[in-house]
């Protein structure tokens, strides 16, 4: 038996986005042969880019942009 504890209040923030979107996009693109993807490598770069790297939210009322680490 062991006992396990997890700091899970800062486990995401830590990952380089710039370089997991790369990863992301070389091993989407490394693994499908016949891809049905109709984007190229740059167009998925860029969606990922948008939807991780302009995330708002809204707390207490008032907008907010995500500066810094991913939305979990």
């Amino acid at each position: 038996m062991f006992l396990v504890s997890y700091d899970g209040t800062s486990l995401f923030t830590n990952i380089p986005l710039s370089e997991t979107i790369d990863l992301a996009v070389n091993a989407i693109f490394d693994s499908n042969t016949e891809s049905h993807l109709k984007l190229s490598k740059i167009q998925l770069k860029e969606l990922f880019n948008f939807a991780t790297s302009h995330t708002h939210f809204l707390f207490n009322g008032c907008f907010y942009d995500q500066i810094d680490g991913v939305a979990i």
